[in-house]
């Protein structure tokens, strides 16, 4: 530009082509640059009529605009250029802004905006076709959570009434707006102290196409929390295929170790505990100081195997270790204290 400045080509068809080969380079700090140079030393109309040639030019020069916070001009110019629509929308930075502070009073507002980037052209624009999904799906959920925004609150004034909720309630979010997905699910679990078929947790989960095991997994912590144990193995226990006996759906040791991680009582610890495969139980066993239970559960199970392996694993003064001693030294018949339900 020094060696030949632009001041050089006169010719309005003569600029447009050293805009072109710019726009070729994929240099986009040398288009802008390039582009401002033409906005300084052209006329308006011709400044208009080079860019309206040019779409990618023009693309970077509203970013351009957009990013330096010329506003008025970028809503001027997005009009001139094409892009009628969203000359009406709000930069997406300023509706960001009003996201972080949102009451529920305003939320009509924002979900407006939020359509109206999603609706239109910019849409087909691939650059920024996440911010395009985003706003779509924010919308959506938004709205969901304005939806039950006062009964939440009315839900949440009544756990700090309740002495033994109290503490649960202060790792609760005061408002449902703008709430991760995970904790829009988990409120809705909470209040209808159900998850079972067509529950709002389920048709919030289908809606947002959330796997099942990620619906299972993001259920845990609420109905732990609300001590719905009943719910919490309805979701997490199915019949094995072509067998009538039963299996954990999400992995099991992960998931026994997140119940004890939760504060769970051992003795619905120990519920789960005959689902894992003889090296997990062990591993488990030990790792969560439950060997009582992982003796009771050999015992029920006539499981010699296992009870010889969690007999290795224990220190030589645990106060099992004689028990344990005991029934190893009798036929697995004489187990009499113990009935077999099912193998192990």
């Amino acid at each position: 530009m020094s060696t030949w400045p632009l001041s050089t080509f006169v010719s309005q068809s003569s600029k447009s082509v050293i805009l072109n080969l710019t726009t070729s380079t994929c240099d986009g700090n040398l288009i802008t640059k390039i582009v401002n140079e033409l906005r300084n030393s052209l006329s308006e109309s011709t400044f208009e009529n080079i860019m309206l040639k040019n779409p990618v030019a023009a693309l970077h020069f509203l970013n351009f605009l957009r990013n330096t916070g010329q506003l008025v001009d970028l809503k001027k110019y997005m009009k001139i250029l094409g892009f009628i629509r969203e000359s009406e929308i709000s930069s997406y930075s300023q509706l960001m802004q009003k996201l972080m502070n949102l009451s529920s009073g305003h939320v009509d507002e924002v979900n407006k905006h939020l359509m109206q980037i999603a609706e239109s052209e910019v849409a087909s624009n691939l650059a920024v076709k996440n911010i395009v999904e985003i706003s779509s799906e924010l919308a959506v959920i938004l709205d969901y959570q304005n939806s039950y925004e006062k009964e939440w609150s009315s839900y949440y004034s009544e756990l700090f009434i309740r002495t033994n909720a109290r503490k649960t309630a202060t790792t609760l979010p005061e408002s449902l707006l703008m709430q991760p997905l995970c904790e829009t699910l988990g409120a809705l679990a909470r209040m209808d102290q159900s998850i079972k078929t067509n529950s709002r947790a389920e048709t919030l989960g289908k809606k947002f196409k959330i796997s099942d095991e990620q619906f299972r997994w993001l259920l845990i912590e609420p109905l732990v929390q609300s001590r719905n144990w009943d719910d919490l193995e309805f979701i997490m226990l199915k019949k094995k295929s072509l067998s009538r006996r039963m299996e954990v759906t999400i992995p099991t040791d992960r998931f026994i170790l997140h119940l004890n991680s939760l504060g769970v009582p051992n003795n619905i610890i120990e519920s789960y505990l005959k689902y894992l495969s003889d090296d997990e139980f062990i591993q488990i066993v030990i790792r969560l100081n439950m060997v009582d239970e992982a003796v009771k559960l050999c015992l029920e199970k006539r499981n010699i195997n296992a009870l010889k392996e969690l007999m290795s694993q224990i220190p030589g003064n645990h106060q099992k270790k004689k028990e344990i001693s005991h029934y190893l030294s009798v036929p697995v018949a004489q187990w009499k204290d113990f009935v077999c339900r099912q193998a192990f």
